[in-house]
């Protein structure tokens, strides 16, 4: 390795004495290359242009400093310079590095690389024989195809900049293949990069002044910052120790008597978690079972192939904090989240009416932000909270392990645009008749998919993809809008891209506050084959209006509105696909008043889908109080309604095959209906709300048996 700490300098010529060393050869015979032949050159180019601008060498690998102009750099610069070897599949084909063209050659060709004028002495001595010299490394050849480029980093003030070439006499890099600017108290002071052998795969690894090391991976894109908790630790430290210093002198505590006291809580308080630790530490030893498991896990951790960590999740249960990811997706790619139930202005004046609401606008909303992240989260994702996850550790623990034993279902970690680790399991039934549709549940503010609603799908032989949200059983991050969308978004691009489920063979099954994650997507993919909607609401607000006292009532709304946005009616209207909704009669949580039918959070929906979707059907008062009457019935009143408005329903259905003929392609609001009586018009208003309501006897937390589970259909 080749890397100096440097200081200023100038120079006015550069140094004739170095000569470039670097190629790129393609070859046709593979080499057998060791661990230490894989070296850094101690010799870079004189003199090279890059975005930067241009650089020239003071000494051999001693400064590197902007060329053409009177003054020095103020920063010092850290340089590597590496060999990288990288494999190329075809040995038949010309291979290119990522920033210039590369040469092939035949084992009949004669190649060397010139290092220093002591080579170049001998150049019409050395005789053609199947070997390469790489940077006076003999290298033997057998079949195969290398690319050797040069990787050149370096680090000035707050920026990391890496370079690949390849070509003797390139003089200008173009474009770095990594680039990076990091914030003020962010300042790098040291890097290393290394090639994993026998791969492509580049490891870099940058050193902060504040203590903190960032490894970064070329590959896969992942990016770790460890001692980050000593920063946050060491800022503390820093603005509190001053205060409390102050505060005991003006108190007159800073006595000898008073720090031996405090020296000794503050042994007690650092020797009993190093206690505590140190017989965890001694218990796992002595455990055969661990040893065995940290054995077992260590070598997958080194050969991470799919067969080798599934083989190890199916075997062993334990904590994926420290497991890479089987699928990433890049922060590039992250959801933004719209405001979708209402516009800023109008919100504004609907909630700010006086001149003194309108005055404490922005305050408002920093004590709504506040009072989200410290209860208001937790009160609508319980879920989360550690006392709910150790109550529930057991029964997630039984969970999975049936899944994993009696279905064979295999666990995949996958990290969100927004840096989340999101746990799935994947229960794979191709082989049944409905194992070609693909179920992907969406649970509940308490729910786990080892405990949620996807027994219901299984039974009936649908193949099931379940994921816990963030901050939910092993998912990390914590629950809200954003990371809600992000993760379903990850789970959807998983069963498309990883799974190879075509989008028109997905169906998306939510559980209550899951319809918001199964909306979303809906509306995203359009092409789903359906949506099932189990005990979800209508819209957030008037839940958590009815939790909250009743002056509070604007706050709330502005509060839910800006931060907690769960307005799944709003997200219906944009998804033209099929859906159905399942009714829990007993629900204690969607019915407001609890045992009437009527306060169902799930009557809203229909009040509002339905006349949008089929504003010809629902395009007066007396059809529209039919609807309503109809949907807030119990089962005798609803049988007599449908008996007399919809005895003959083959004409019903041959009205809207007709129309489906005509148009194939559903899109709402759509225009069936147009010329028909009013009488027609009421019989298809009743007609439709059988198409899109099941109604289920039983409470919020019922498990759905599978007679009410069937795939979702286009109505018209």
């Amino acid at each position: 390795m080749a890397r100096t700490e440097t200081s200023n300098f100038s120079h006015s010529t550069p140094i004739n004495t170095l000569t470039s060393s670097v190629t790129t050869r393609s070859y046709n015979n593979s080499t057998n290359i060791t661990k230490d032949q894989i070296q850094r050159s101690d010799i870079v180019k004189t003199e090279f242009t890059a975005r930067e601008g241009t650089y020239k060498i003071s000494s051999i690998i001693d400064n590197l400093g902007k060329f053409g102009t009177n003054t020095c750099l103020n920063e010092p610069i850290k340089i590597t310079l590496m060999t990288r070897i990288q494999t190329n599949v075809d040995s038949n084909s010309q291979t290119s590095s990522r920033r210039s063209s590369t040469l092939n050659n035949t084992i009949n060709n004669h190649n060397s690389i010139i290092s220093n004028q002591d080579n170049q002495s001998n150049e019409n001595t050395i005789e053609t024989r199947p070997s390469s010299t790489l940077n006076g490394i003999e290298i033997n050849q057998q079949n195969g195809n290398l690319i050797v480029t040069e990787i050149l980093a370096f680090n000035v003030g707050r920026e990391l900049i890496i370079y690949e070439f390849s070509e003797p006499t390139q003089s200008n890099f173009g474009e770095p293949i990594d680039h990076r600017i990091y914030k003020q108290n962010h300042q790098p002071t040291c890097h290393d990069i290394m090639q994993q052998p026998d791969t492509n795969i580049l490891h870099i690894l940058v050193c902060f002044s504040k203590g903190q090391i960032q490894y970064i991976n070329t590959h896969t894109k992942e990016q770790k910052v460890f001692n980050e908790g000593l920063k946050i630790l060491l800022a503390t430290l820093r603005i509190l120790c001053p205060l409390c210093i102050l505060y005991f002198y003006y108190k007159g505590s800073l006595t000898y008597e008073n720090g031996i006291s405090f020296l000794q809580i503050s042994s007690c308080i650092v020797i009993i978690p190093m206690y505590f630790m140190l017989l965890r530490g001694i218990s796992r030893f002595i455990n055969p079972t661990y040893k065995i498991f940290i054995n077992e896990y260590f070598q997958v951790k080194y050969n991470p192939t799919q067969k080798a960590r599934q083989k190890l999740l199916a075997k062993y249960d334990f904590s994926l904090s420290h497991w890479k990811p089987d699928y990433i997706i890049q922060s590039s790619t992250i959801r933004k989240l719209p405001m979708i139930s209402i516009s800023e202005d109008n919100l504004i004046k609907k909630t700010e009416v006086t001149l003194i609401e309108r005055l404490f606008h922005y305050p408002s909303l920093l004590l709504g932000y506040i009072c989200i992240n410290v209860f208001g989260r937790r009160l609508m994702f319980p879920g989360s909270l550690q006392i709910i996850r150790h109550m529930t550790n057991r029964a997630l623990l039984d969970g999975r392990t049936n899944l994993i034993v009696s279905y064979r279902a295999k666990r995949y970690l996958l990290r969100t645009a927004d840096g989340n680790h999101i746990d799935t399991i994947f229960v794979n039934q191709c082989s049944t008749d409905n194992g070609q549709i693909l179920i992907i549940t969406c649970e509940g503010n308490a729910g786990f998919y080892e405990v949620g609603c996807m027994m219901t799908p299984i039974d009936a032989g649908y193949s099931v993809l379940g994921w816990n949200r963030p901050g939910f059983g092993e998912s990390s991050g914590y629950p809200d809008t954003l990371s809600e969308i992000n993760s379903i978004d990850a789970v959807m691009r998983y069963a498309i891209e990883e799974l190879h489920f075509s989008v028109n063979n997905i169906v998306i099954f939510a559980w209550s506050i899951g319809g918001y994650s199964a909306c979303w997507t809906a509306v995203h993919y359009q092409d789903i084959r359906g949506l099932i909607l189990d005990a979800i609401f209508d819209d957030v607000l008037p839940l958590a209006q009815r939790q909250m006292p009743s002056f509070a009532s604007k706050f709330v709304e502005k509060t839910i509105r800006y931060y907690l946005d769960l307005n799944n009616i709003q997200l219906l209207k944009l998804y033209n696909g099929p859906f159905y909704l399942i009714r829990r009669t007993y629900d204690e949580i969607m019915n407001f008043i609890p045992g009437k039918l009527a306060t169902n959070r799930a009557n809203e929906i229909l009040f509002s889908i339905l006349p949008y979707r089929y504003p010809f059907i629902y395009n007066n008062d007396e059809t529209v109080t039919l609807l309503k009457q109809y949907i807030c019935s119990k089962k005798i009143q609803k049988k007599t309604l449908f008996d007399k408005y919809c005895s003959d329903i083959d004409i019903l259905q041959t009205l809207i095959d007709q129309y489906r003929l005509e148009n194939p392609i559903g899109s709402y609001p759509c225009k069936f209906g147009k010329n028909f009586s009013f009488d027609e018009r009421q019989r298809f208003a009743i007609y439709f709300v059988d198409q899109y309501l099941i109604d289920f006897d039983a409470q919020h937390c019922t498990s759905l048996p599978q007679c009410y589970f069937c795939l979702p259909h286009r109505c018209v």
